[in-house]
C-alpha cells in the first residue's frame, strides 16, 4: 500500500493535476509546479517579493512625531524646525546679521604674524598680515644679509671694509665725493683678476661699467667732453 500511495502522488503532479492559476504581477494564466505558486516567471517573483516588503515596513511603520519648534537666541522668535537635521540656534535675518558682524570682527582684529599686534585696515597690504615695526625690522635684515652677502662674494669681510673705506678719507676716488648713493659704496674689482680695487660711489663705478674698463675710451671721452666745453665757454 505505501508503494501505491506514492505512486498516486508522483503520477498526480506529473500529469498536471495542479490547476492553472492567475499571475499576480502580470495577470498572465500560467500552470504552477506547486501550489504555493504565485507568480509566472522570476521577474514576478522578484516584483512580488518587494510588494510583500513594502506592505510588511507599511504595517510596522511608526511615523516620527513631529519636533517642537525652537527659539531664536537673538530675537527670540519661534523657528520652525524640519524632522531632521540639527536644531538651528538662530533665525534666518539673525543669522545673516550675525555673520557679516563676525565677519567684520575678523577683519578688523588681524594681527601681524609675527608680533600678534593688531593690524588696522588702512596699513594692511596684499600678502601676510605685517605691521609696521615688524615691515621695516624685515626690510632692515634684508639689508644687512644683502651687505653680508656683498662681502662674502668680493671676499672681503666687515673690518677690511671699513679699512678700505678709511684709506680713501671716506671718499670715491672718482669724483671725491662722500655721498655713495641710495645703495651705499660700490665694490669696484677687477674683472679679469677678480681683485678689489676700490670703494666707488655708484655714478662712478657705473661710468667705468659702461666704459668696459678701457681707459682709452674715459680719456678719448674726457678730451672731447673738454673740447665742447671750450666752445661752449
Amino acid at each position: 500500500m505505501h508503494g501505491i500511495s506514492h505512486l498516486t502522488r508522483q503520477s498526480s503532479c506529473t500529469l498536471g493535476l495542479v490547476p492553472d492559476q492567475e499571475c499576480v504581477i502580470c495577470e498572465t494564466p500560467f500552470t504552477p509546479r506547486r501550489k504555493v505558486d504565485k507568480t509566472c516567471s522570476l521577474d514576478c517573483q522578484v516584483q512580488h517579493r518587494r510588494q510583500l516588503s513594502r506592505e510588511k515596513a507599511k504595517r510596522h511603520y511608526k511615523p516620527r512625531p513631529p519636533r517642537p519648534d525652537a527659539e531664536c537666541e537673538i530675537c527670540k522668535t519661534s523657528i520652525p524646525v524640519s524632522r531632521s537635521g540639527p536644531t538651528p540656534r538662530f533665525c534666518p535675518d539673525c543669522r545673516i546679521t550675525r555673520e557679516v558682524t563676525r565677519g567684520q570682527e575678523r577683519v578688523a582684529v588681524r594681527r601681524c604674524y609675527k608680533c600678534q599686534a593688531p593690524v588696522p585696515e588702512a596699513e594692511r597690504k596684499p600678502g601676510i598680515t605685517v605691521c609696521g615695526n615688524c615691515r621695516s625690522e624685515r626690510r632692515r635684515d634684508r639689508q644687512a644679509y644683502e651687505r653680508r652677502r656683498t662681502l662674502r662674494k668680493y671676499g672681503l669681510t666687515q673690518e677690511t671694509y671699513d679699512q678700505l673705506l678709511a684709506s680713501q678719507d671716506g671718499r670715491c676716488p672718482g669724483c671725491g665725493t662722500d655721498d655713495p648713493g641710495a645703495k651705499g659704496w660700490c665694490i669696484d674689482h677687477c674683472h679679469k683678476g677678480g681683485h678689489v680695487r676700490a670703494l666707488m660711489c655708484f655714478r662712478c663705478n657705473l661710468v667705468i661699467g659702461q666704459a668696459g674698463e678701457d681707459p682709452g675710451i674715459l680719456r678719448t671721452l674726457a678730451d672731447w667732453l673738454e673740447r665742447q666745453m671750450a666752445q661752449v665757454g
